[in-house]
């Protein structure tokens, strides 16, 4: 069994393979079965690029960010799987 930190240094390290070194932050940590395994569901969100945070910046919005929803294995610290976590509008 992995611990929670684990499973978010895992989901780092995916980020850092498939984007590069961009800043992250820890949104959401849960457990959940994905395709019939215990995962960590481990939500990250990622800065965008520097040209369209100067323009949140400017039109003083908050900082534009994508949410990523990576699935780790309890049992062995994997990366199952990825999705793109949307973010609910409205209150």
């Amino acid at each position: 069994m992995i611990t929670f930190k684990q499973a978010i240094e895992a989901s780092r390290q995916a980020v850092r393979e498939m984007f590069g070194n961009i800043p992250t932050d820890v949104e959401e940590i849960e457990v959940e079965d994905y395709h019939d395994r215990e995962c960590w569901a481990i939500t990250l969100s990622l800065y965008r690029d520097a040209s369209e945070n100067l323009a949140a910046i400017v039109g003083k919005n908050s900082l534009a960010k994508d949410y990523k929803r990576f699935y780790v294995s309890r049992e062995t610290g994997e990366v199952l799987g990825v999705v793109i976590r949307e973010v609910a509008v409205g209150w």
